[in-house]
């Protein structure tokens, strides 16, 4: 499968933008009909960490997937392996006519467990899903979190020691703090715990959160524990 899509998208790559067919002039209007019919994507998961509800995989697929093939487009997803051992996700969206464009978002998972890594892929999925075809969700705002996901990903690289928005800048929390977050999140009482909170903040990694909301995130997850240990 990887052989044969990079075969097609090799066979018409614009010199100047490799993430992009030499033309996408049907592509954008079948998109801009496409996007007209789109359904907003339903919240139908709630966060057992701040018990808000959030969109999934699905919901954003159940969202947009009949208007894309109505026009003419699909999406496809692929993981595929680096040279120095880690893995990129690309998305592509194609249309009928053979034009495509596409995303491509580096994975660095917080565990190298498979509930981890699943819950993980699932949410890079959407995020990159619905950002290349520009499906919302129910009650989505400009959260500054959202707009810095580009900004966060770069500091995960390690090219930046701050964060800087078009508002503010953020602090992100201390090594000190990210290691006494992980203490708390290795107890058994917390498994799953981790996942919520990165998919809270749409940061991948701890080292991640802004210092602002560190206290709020420790306060909240000893809140969670003492409960489940009252359960148990």
């Amino acid at each position: 499968m990887d052989r044969v899509s990079d075969e097609l998208l090799m066979s018409d790559v614009d010199p100047t933008n490799s993430y992009r067919s030499t033309k996408i002039n049907e592509l954008t209007g079948a998109l801009a009909k496409a996007q007209a019919e789109f359904q907003t994507a339903k919240r139908s998961h709630q966060n057992k960490y701040y018990q808000h509800r959030y969109e999934d995989l699905v919901d954003v697929v159940n969202a947009s997937r009949p208007a894309l093939t109505k026009h003419g487009l699909s999406v496809m997803q692929q993981i595929k392996h680096l040279e120095d051992g880690s893995s990129m996700l690309h998305t592509i969206l194609f249309h009928s006519s053979g034009q495509w464009i596409e995303t491509r978002l580096k994975l660095t998972p917080p565990k190298q467990e498979i509930q981890t890594l699943t819950s993980y892929l699932s949410s890079m999925k959407r995020l990159a899903y619905a950002s290349l075809i520009g499906v919302v969700a129910e009650s989505e705002d400009d959260d500054a979190f959202v707009a810095d996901i580009p900004l966060r990903e770069e500091f995960v690289k390690g090219k930046m020691s701050t964060f800087k928005s078009t508002d503010q800048k953020y602090e992100v929390i201390s090594t000190d703090q990210r290691e006494e977050l992980e203490y708390e999140l290795q107890d058994p009482t917390m498994e799953g715990y981790l996942e919520e909170i990165l998919h809270y903040f749409k940061i991948q990694s701890l080292a991640d959160i802004p210092k602002e909301h560190y206290h709020q995130t420790r306060n909240r997850l000893m809140e969670i524990k003492n409960t489940r240990k009252k359960i148990i």
